[in-house]
């Protein structure tokens, strides 16, 4: 589910994707991995934009404590691949 992150962020209720946690990419074929990529940009961009939408003036804690963490995560994740990639 494309913006899922972005959807719990803004206080609505989500359910797990349905392709779970981890979708299977099968293969590693080029058109899948291709697909994965274009799917982890498109929440970068929904992430972006929720964050974007949040008022300075009037966030709350949990606001900024969730935009925080998001990034953080999402941060975490890529220096993960940067280090499987470099290992590949």
């Amino acid at each position: 589910m494309v913006g899922s992150g972005a959807a719990a962020h803004r206080g609505e209720t989500v359910s797990e994707p349905e392709g779970g946690d981890w979708p299977v990419v099968s293969n590693g074929a080029a058109k899948n991995w291709e697909a994965s990529v274009a799917e982890v940009l498109e929440r970068g961009v929904a992430l972006a934009d929720t964050i974007d939408a949040i008022d300075p003036g009037a966030a709350t804690d949990e606001q900024i404590g969730n935009a925080l963490g998001a990034l953080h995560h999402a941060i975490y994740h890529t220096g993960q691949i940067a280090v499987l990639r470099k290992g590949a």
